[in-house]
């Protein structure tokens, strides 16, 4: 049977409350990743700060904080996109708390609206230095149906797992 909205197996929406804790248990993973592969950078660069020897000194640094960034990049959206593809549409936050990513018509969501979904985080996150959080928790709370700014661009939402795929 093909779930849809006017169905009774249609999946609710997670509460505003767990939706909000979602996000931010999955920026909180994504920071730390993020602070984990900066570890190389912030090492060559402090070394390079204390000793200045020459410009190729400069270059490493200016190459390893680089690479590190994409590192980070691709980090994030292998969180954000890829781990939510092969689980089903859960990331390590919606687990937590009885959720999945599906899309308006309560499937999972393709890889093209988790990448979507994935940058669109990302950007919001790197722009903002992870203030979009905030965007975020007002467009949630004051939605009319809990909708965050991501969930408008990816056309996805978080629902509510139900009971009987919990004990699974």
């Amino acid at each position: 049977m093909e779930k849809t909205i006017d169905s009774p197996s249609f999946p609710p929406r997670v509460n505003r409350l767990k939706r909000v804790l979602c996000d931010i248990v999955d920026l909180a993973v994504v920071a730390l990743c993020g602070l984990v592969l900066n570890i190389p950078a912030i090492l060559v660069f402090t070394q390079a700060i204390i000793i200045v020897d020459s410009a190729y000194q400069i270059m490493a640094v200016y190459l390893v904080c680089l690479f590190t960034g994409a590192a980070v990049i691709l980090a994030d959206l292998t969180i954000r996109s890829i781990i939510p593809l092969r689980h089903k549409g859960k990331t390590i936050g919606t687990s937590l708390f009885e959720g999945e990513i599906v899309t308006e018509d309560g499937k999972v969501p393709p890889l093209s609206a988790l990448v979507k979904r994935g940058l669109g985080q990302g950007f919001l996150t790197y722009f903002t230095c992870g203030l979009f959080i905030i965007a975020e928790v007002v467009s949630i709370f004051f939605s009319e149906n809990g909708h965050s700014f991501v969930d408008v661009i990816s056309g996805t939402y978080i629902a509510q797992i139900p009971k009987e795929e919990k004990a699974l």
